[in-house]
């Protein structure tokens, strides 16, 4: 399949062209964030002279975003790490060393490991953010080498084959993306709940801008006001914590004033009664009055949803999607069960960031060392914290640290980690724990396969300039710890030159996963293939077929819509549960989730002790992303101001006429693990309730003022406040601080629309 057998016209596009002298163009896959834009890339004898998008990318469709454009400044950014570091102790100096040397020593680390305290003390620690060659290579390393604690293991339990999706729909929630961002056109109304992707994640938010012109209701729910939420039809800001609350309540409204399409839930779902009967107790007023909204915008809310048909739901994105719980996964699927917008155009659950090999059988076992399957999922905090783990050696991709939560005490579990090895490209927190440090390639420096998506695709990135130094790829670094260890007895895609083959070990790959098996790397390479990719799950050479519709016109190869009825995508069966239905009761149930039970609120039991500890801490600490953030490069790389980089603390004018404190001024933010400084800004953005701080807080970023600490962190020995939603409080540095608290406390209890957190 060729670029001239492509069936889309090309002249109704803007030609995305440089003004800069260049001697060739390359088409690669920007892999800044999961939407996968087409990007075009300028160079002049060797070196990028300039980056715009592919106008025939049916995503991105010529623009790109500021994490797209950030490349440029990460490879010309001094602070990279380009050689190979180690060094006895975290207490001592990194010295440099050869990429050789220090493969040859964590091969002998890892054995000696093995012998003092067990292969079962090994973990390889990886994330939603991490490329596909560090998961993937790192998947297979343990496999061959024997180590249980895989990379995919650490992915968030609710997506995985022990969660409710998987029970509820038959696919993990790693794969749900029903319909792609191609489809949402199709959608009367779509509900955005707990994400930001106007900031995360902008160009797939162009679609959702695109659908809304359209006509399409676009609502949110979030517990701050965002870029998004500006956006909206209508959007609701409920109280941190309070969002699977309110999604109780849209469920209930809709079963209760007759908003559900029965003849679906009788063809394609099972345990809709229980689910209904579960549902009748979940007051409105009280769901309102919990979630600090009023009772006619929840109504309000449920109508737009109830009168609209095909609804979908889309959760999350590769920021938030760590901290969703089974109990919201289950309500938010439930909801586009109970309007029967599954497998129809413009209907479905899309949870963004998906992948085929983001489960548990996504990678083939063959003669591997072991093949026991897990259902337990691991995180970094459990493992510091649980007195039964002895942790004898950790290996890590990026900057895990910046949002490690449990302060001072996982920070100093970590440093008592015998070996630590980091893969990163920048001196930061994580960084600086580690005994060895290789410098990783940026993905213009490395050719490589992109499966986590926002678009259901499976992608190619295309090497265009040589790294610096001695800069190799994830795949390259576990290709050669695999040789070291005496495995290459296993490996089969060595190239002519002796080293890694990445188009033969990701062909291997495809072929051998269930949902990728007609997959191919010639099939993906956007300079002999029209852009975009392929569509999974593709398993028949006919899924590589270009989808006609009225918004999509061929430009789009494989399927766009899953459990269309009598088409089938993962099992014969158009849902691949036991039942072949869609399960609404019994999952939730067998794992003890709360799913659809009443709401407590201020009068309950525990009330009065809870308000105690509010007046310890009674704001709520939430983060969010930037525009121009990416999870890997940190505060690195921006082309922002750096008076801009110190505004680490937002909070609402209100709250801060009550301390009095005006912009610009220091503020301190703290809880019993620990506190930070910074300059403060006041905005009505957030609530009188929460403060918010930016991704990337990170006491080793190159701005951080060491002369004047206040800049940023109030002293260095003290670690940032656990990332997520989590107790704080406010005060200046010349206040009391249990008075201030005790001031914050009674304002927010008396404040209509609190949202002070109760139990």
């Amino acid at each position: 399949m060729t670029c001239l057998a492509a069936p889309w016209d090309n002249e109704v596009r803007k030609k995305q062209e440089t003004v800069l002298d260049y001697d060739i163009m390359r088409r690669t896959t920007c892999c800044n964030c999961p939407t996968g834009c087409g990007m075009k890339v300028f160079l002049r004898q060797g070196r990028i002279a300039d980056i715009t998008g592919d106008e025939e990318h049916p995503i991105n469709k010529g623009s790109l975003c500021p994490k797209g454009l950030l490349a440029i400044w990460h490879l010309a950014n001094p602070q990279r790490n380009v050689y190979p570091l180690m060094r006895e102790n975290p207490d001592r100096a990194f010295k440099r060393t050869s990429w050789n040397g220090a493969i040859s020593l964590i091969a002998d680390k890892l054995e000696e490991t093995v012998l003092k305290y067990g292969r079962e003390s090994i973990f390889i620690y990886g994330d939603d953010t991490c490329p596909f060659g560090y998961m993937a290579g790192g998947t297979l390393f343990a496999r061959y080498f024997g180590i249980e604690n895989t990379p995919l293991r650490f992915l968030p339990h609710p997506f995985g084959n022990e969660g409710v999706i998987k029970k509820m729909f038959g696919i993990p929630g790693s794969a749900t993306l029903m319909n792609s961002p191609r489809d949402w056109c199709n959608s009367k109304c779509i509900l955005l709940y707990g994400s930001d992707l106007a900031a995360s994640d902008p160009v797939t938010f162009g679609h959702l801008i695109d659908a809304r012109d359209r006509g399409t209701t676009l609502l949110v729910i979030d517990s701050k006001k965002t870029i998004t939420t500006s956006k909206a039809t209508f959007a609701l800001r409920v109280k941190p914590e309070s969002g699977p609350t309110v999604l109780k309540g849209i469920a209930h409204l809709l079963a209760q004033g007759g908003l559900v399409d029965k003849n679906f839930l009788v063809e394609s779902a099972f345990g809709y009664s229980s689910f209904e009967s579960d549902l009748a107790p979940v007051s409105p007023e009280k769901v309102a009055e919990c979630a600090s909204i009023k009772e006619a915008d929840l109504r309000r809310m449920a109508d737009f949803i109830g009168k609209a048909k095909p609804v979908q739901v889309i959760a999350g994105d590769w920021n938030s999607r760590r901290c969703l719980t089974d109990e919201e996964l289950f309500l938010c699927g439930a909801i586009i069960s109970l309007r029967g917008s599954i497998g129809v155009p413009g209907g479905g659950l899309n949870l963004m960031d998906v992948s085929p090999f983001s489960v548990e059988e996504g990678f083939p076992q063959g003669s591997l060392s072991i093949a026991k399957k897990f259902s337990s999922h691991l995180s970094l905090e459990n493992i510091l914290l649980d007195g039964h783990n002895t942790v004898g050696a950790l290996l890590l991709y990026g900057n895990p640290c910046a949002r490690l939560a449990g302060g001072r005490i996982t920070k100093k579990l970590l440093r008592d980690i015998p070996f630590i090895v980091n893969l990163a490209s920048y001196p930061h927190e994580t960084f600086h724990h580690c005994h060895v440090s290789l410098p990783m390639s940026t993905w213009l420096e490395y050719s490589g396969l992109i499966a986590n998506s926002n678009g259901r695709a499976l992608q190619w990135h295309h090497k265009v300039v040589e790294p610096p130094g001695e800069c190799r790829s994830p795949f390259d670094f576990w290709n050669d710890l695999a040789f070291a260890c005496n495995l290459s007895e296993f490996l089969s895609w060595k190239g002519e030159d002796g080293g890694l083959d990445v188009k033969k070990v990701t062909d291997f790959l495809l072929k051998h996963n269930s949902l990728t098996r007609v997959a191919t790397v010639e099939k993906l390479d956007p300079e002999k293939n029209p852009p975009g990719g392929l569509l999974w799950p593709c398993v028949e050479e006919e899924d590589l077929e270009f989808e006609e519709s009225r918004f999509i016109k061929g430009n789009v190869r494989g399927k766009n819509i899953l459990f269309q009825k009598g088409r089938s995508s993962f099992s014969d069966a158009r849902f691949p549960t036991l039942s072949g239905k869609i399960i609404l009761s019994s999952p939730t149930k067998a794992e003890g989730i709360n799913a659809v039970s009443g709401v407590k609120c201020d009068n309950s039991p525990s009330r009065q002790a809870a308000y105690a500890k509010d007046q310890r801490f009674p704001l709520l600490l939430i983060t969010g992303v930037l525009v121009d953030f990416v999870e890997e490069y940190g505060y690195f790389v921006s082309d922002r101001e750096p008076r801009t980089k110190n505004r680490m603390i937002k909070i609402n004018p209100r709250l801060g006429k009550l301390i009095g404190i005006t912009s610009g001024q220091d503020l301190i933010v703290e809880n019993d693990r620990g506190s930070i400084a910074a300059p403060v800004w006041l905005s009505e953005e957030v609530d009188h309730g929460v403060v918010w701080c930016p991704e990337g807080i990170d006491p080793y970023q190159p701005h951080f003022d060491h002369e004047s600490p206040r800049s940023l962190f109030e002293v260095p020995e003290k670690d940032e406040v656990a990332r997520g939603f989590t107790r704080v409080t406010i005060y200046k540095p010349e206040q009391n601080r249990t008075e201030v608290s005790r001031k914050i406390a009674e304002f927010l209890s008396n404040a209509a629309g609190s949202v002070l957190i109760t139990q």
